[in-house]
């Protein structure tokens, strides 16, 4: 990527954007795609913010920085020199009071010093056993059992033994998957960023019962009918509610009277049980009880139409984790003229004091830079139409896969219970080394939720008790956990409209070219991102097409051409000829596409032959 010296910025660009979390990289990329010069910024080291994927070392330093106590910045001594008709408006640099109650503990530790208690221990008990002042002879030695079989010397692995492979560990800030038929895959393949990215398909999917048992979660009509979950005349009920959701546009007048209400009252008035309601809502639409009915039977939707394109699951995971998404949007910026600065931000907004446009921006270099547009992330300015809400986050590094799912890549949704924890749906992400996120021999392990305790721990400590072996609570039947991590994160979100200056939601006191994007939300999937990005760049440039088709190298015209084709000779007019070729390469490169897509996603599902695909 083009990154420039701290004195070396061109002093004009079409829009400046704060942050490389995923929806600015999507933004930037966008802008770069429709010919606009772009400055892309972000004050930390690293590339993502909240999206951000990082090595081991980056999240100890990562920690490091959270843990501190969160004191004002200093004021900067620089005076911005302005005009007459300019006022400055200040930004929030620091945001480090978005992460809270950070936690890490290292159990291999905790299990070392057991050892060490009980090898003392025994050493004690061994010098007891011979009497002081007396000659010791071989008949004083304890009897042992003679073995002349060879030892097996194995070594039990924790987390102070990795050593160096720690580096190899990939940590995601925020876990999110990608629907496999989602607005997100169809962005990346048609905008050309699917060339930077690797896939992993996620074979099966499982839900928590009330008796903490762990089932699968049916992806066909196969899987309901030998489903447990629900029993024979549930299924039935349950098949004829999902072809339903399927195709909900087709039945409105079914719906209609529910679309403002939460989509558990449209569910019950289906005739279905609480046991498929809650499964309906936790382990396929994967949203609150308080979401609407419009917003359920579109989630249900999106879950059932990306069945059965990569393996049953419908679900996506990027090699390396998730940062590798807005990395790949920042290289498209790149490679179409965007500039990218590392550890630099804005400190302040230069707006022209009549009509309230941006006219420009001060780095916190000192340097003044000109722009038409400025785009940065929630609560970076004290304006705007923002609200925030807290989720808990964990990290888990465990010698193994927890019991009862079969698949090393899989997820879990743990529903919220009345009388016990959790008091939010927890989603559980199981990731072995062939994500390339942790070594040979472990598993990293997400669990996220919204927050409902004091602290991330609090709220997520169950799983610990529940699924993991460790020195207090011992099992063969559960594997080790070796390393944890615990941290609350606030999240703010936006709203954006593409209306009229006087009516936006984003109005409020900000200029109108002057744009907050929300962070990552609380939900497993990427399509709340992909709309807003949208949206965001459909207001600042409404005229403008949004990602385009990547050109191939065969697609460039380097010169006209002087020949006329057989259809033109035969009566077809130049422009019929263009339309018709046109339309014909466009059909043959989303196939091609498509295809390119396709290889680059490894099914980690068993082979199925392809009439023996019943998904839903």
């Amino acid at each position: 990527m083009a990154h420039l010296p701290d004195d070396d910025l061109p002093s004009s660009f079409d829009i400046v954007i704060v942050g490389t979390g995923l929806i600015q990289s999507i933004v930037a990329a966008a802008a770069a795609r429709a010919g606009k010069t772009v400055l892309h910024l972000d004050n930390n080291s690293y590339y993502g913010g909240c999206w951000a994927t990082l090595m081991y070392n980056d999240l100890q330093r990562w920690i490091e920085v959270h843990s501190k106590e969160v004191t004002d910045e200093d004021e900067s001594t620089v005076v911005t020199q302005l005009n007459e008709d300019e006022v400055s408006v200040k930004c929030n640099l620091s945001l480090s009071d978005k992460v809270t109650n950070l936690i890490e503990i290292n159990h291999s530790e905790e299990e070392e010093e057991e050892d060490k208690g009980e090898n003392k221990t025994d050493e004690e008990a061994l010098v007891e056993s011979v009497p002081i002042n007396e000659e010791p002879t071989s008949n004083d030695a304890p009897d042992m059992p003679i073995n002349n079989e060879p030892i097996e010397s194995k070594v039990k692995v924790t987390w102070n033994n990795l050593g160096n492979q720690k580096k190899r560990f990939n940590f995601d800030l925020i876990p999110k998957l990608l629907y496999c038929r989602g607005e997100m895959v169809d962005i990346i393949v048609q905008s050309g960023v699917s060339r930077y990215l690797e896939f992993k398909s996620l074979p099966k999917l499982y839900c928590s019962n009330a008796n903490h048992e762990i089932i699968q979660v049916p992806c066909s009509r196969a899987d309901v009918f030998t489903s447990s979950i629900v029993s024979m005349l549930e299924k039935r009920k349950l098949m004829k509610v999902l072809t339903f959701c399927a195709e909900y546009e087709k039945h409105e007048t079914d719906y209609q009277e529910y679309i403002g209400h939460p989509f558990t009252e449209f569910l019950q008035s289906r005739d279905l049980t609480d046991n498929i309601i809650q499964f309906i809502l936790h382990s396929i639409a994967m949203v609150d009880e308080s979401e609407t009915t419009l917003n359920g039977l579109k989630a249900t939707q999106m879950f059932l139409h990306s069945l059965g394109r990569f393996g049953n699951a419908p679900f996506l995971y990027p090699l390396f984790g998730n940062g590798e998404l807005p990395q790949g949007f920042c290289r498209l910026c790149a490679v179409f003229g965007g500039v990218y600065c590392l550890k630099r931000s804005i400190r302040e907004l230069i707006v022209s004091s009549d009509n309230k446009q941006l006219i420009g921006v001060v780095c916190t270099t000192g340097q003044r830079i000109q722009c038409s547009s400025f785009v940065g992330p929630a609560g970076m300015l004290s304006s705007g139409s923002v609200s925030s809400q807290r989720i808990s986050r964990a990290i888990f590094i465990t010698d193994g896969q927890i019991d009862g799912m079969d698949e090393k890549i899989s997820l879990l949704t743990i529903p919220p219970a009345s009388d016990d924890s959790p008091a939010s749906r927890v989603s559980v992400l199981q990731l072995d080394s062939s994500t390339l996120t942790s070594t040979e021999g472990t598993n990293m392990i997400h669990a996220t939720c919204k927050s409902f305790g004091s602290s991330a721990k609090e709220d997520l400590e169950f799983i610990v008790q529940r699924f993991f072996s460790t020195c207090t609570t011992p099992s063969d039947n559960k594997p080790r956990l070796l390393w944890s991590l615990y941290y609350n994160l606030s999240l703010s979100s936006c709203s954006h409209s593409t209306e009229t200056d006087s009516s936006r939601d984003v109005k409020s006191d900000l200029p109108p070219n002057v744009l907050m994007v929300s962070d990552p939300d609380d939900t497993i999937s990427y399509e709340a991102c992909i709309h807003e990005a949208k949206k965001v760049f459909e207001c600042l440039y409404p005229d403008e097409p949004f990602l385009p088709r990547m050109p191939d190298s065969e697609d460039i015209i380097y010169g006209e051409e002087e020949t006329a084709s057989s259809d033109q000779l035969a009566g077809e007019t130049e422009e019929e000829t263009s339309a018709n070729q046109k339309n014909d390469e466009e059909d043959q490169h989303n196939d091609e596409k498509d295809q390119e897509f396709d290889e680059k996603v490894e099914d980690t599902s068993t082979k199925q032959n392809p009439e023996q695909n019943d998904s839903i």
